[in-house]
């Protein structure tokens, strides 16, 4: 199951035990009341009785003695045990902490639309859970506010609800590990294959047919840039061509440079091309020498032919005549 859908479904969980929490320590016609003060906060213009409208018109609308929890959201609710103490029987300091954590969205859907990795929303999750259990537990122990049957019924009610999201969780969680954690193992495996280049070529070849058959780049991706931060040039290499080829030159600097420093006695003309173009046309924002590049290519045997005007940079390669790597440098640059 998806960790988004999951987050969801807890929510709806909390919203019910929000709403029977608040029923049990309501004070007797707490309507009336609850109805008075804030219909006085909108008289005197208080800054926040705007907090309160919803509930105001539906109590107006539905007639107050018939609005209940059940017409709240958790928003309200926490409105409610966080301002208006007067509506409810005293609770113990630590169970309205602990409801205060657990009305806090930031501790569970903070993440749902941003960038966040899916691992990390499954552990906010969890993390949310156990303060979801912690709250229940509060609640069983507010003896002197709460029946013994109510409690005991919350109890019952929410706790095995909270465990079977406990275990969905952790099963989300192992699934989108898992293909991480298969990455990790392909990767050590090449390291410390004494055939680099044949390992490296076998395990490339099974994530590539998996992005072919798939039509799905992004487990491909991810073992490229894994490899990649593992020092294995042949994934900086595709990489670093693969973000030269879409225009996204900060990334293919990134990769292109890795080649470069780790050139050794072998360089790749054709990356080492791309990088120079890269740095003679300013297309990152980190600058290099692409002459130096260039030279390098030179001093290593390959043939590059510069223009009278200086402005293009041709690579041809000795045993074809048609084949042939050009840069042309950008006036103004």
């Amino acid at each position: 199951m998806d960790i988004g859908h999951l987050i969801w479904d807890i929510k709806k969980l909390r919203s019910h035990a929000c709403q029977e929490f608040l029923e049990m320590i309501l004070i007797d016609k707490w309507q009336t009341s609850f109805y008075a003060i804030i219909d006085s906060y909108k008289k005197t213009g208080m800054s926040y009785s705007h907090k309160y409208d919803t509930a105001y018109i539906t109590m107006r609308s539905m007639g107050i003695p018939q609005y209940s929890t059940k017409n709240m959201d958790v928003t309200l609710i926490k409105n409610i045990v966080s301002h208006i103490d007067s509506l409810y029987k005293p609770i113990k300091k630590e169970t309205k902490d602990s409801f205060i954590r657990i009305t806090d969205d930031r501790n569970l859907t903070c993440h749902l639309n941003d960038n966040e990795g899916q691992e990390e929303l499954c552990i906010q999750a969890q993390l949310y859970l156990r303060d979801f259990e912690d709250f229940v537990k509060s609640v069983d122990a507010e003896i002197g506010t709460i029946e013994d049957a109510k409690r005991q019924r919350y109890l019952q009610t929410y706790l095995p609800e909270i465990s079977k999201f406990k275990i969905q969780v952790e099963k989300c969680r192992f699934e989108i590990t898992r293909p991480k954690l298969e990455r990790e193992k392909d990767i050590q495996y090449i390291l410390e294959s004494k055939d680099k280049i044949k390992t490296w070529q076998m395990i490339h070849d099974k994530y590539l047919q998996e992005y072919r058959v798939s039509g799905n780049d992004e487990k491909y991706m991810a073992f490229l840039t894994e490899a990649a931060d593992a020092n294995l040039i042949n994934a900086a290499y595709l990489l670093g061509m693969h973000y030269f080829d879409v225009s996204n030159y900060d990334e293919a600097e990134h990769y292109l440079s890795c080649l470069y420093a780790n050139r050794k006695d072998r360089v790749d003309p054709i990356a080492m091309m791309r990088l120079a173009e890269i740095y003679l046309n300013n297309l990152s924002s980190k600058p290099g020498d692409g002459l130096a590049i260039l030279k390098t290519l030179i001093d290593k045997g390959f043939n590059i032919i510069k223009s009278d005007n200086g402005m293009h940079y041709t690579l041809k390669f000795k045993n074809s005549n048609d084949y042939t790597i050009s840069i042309n440098i950008r006036p103004n640059k």
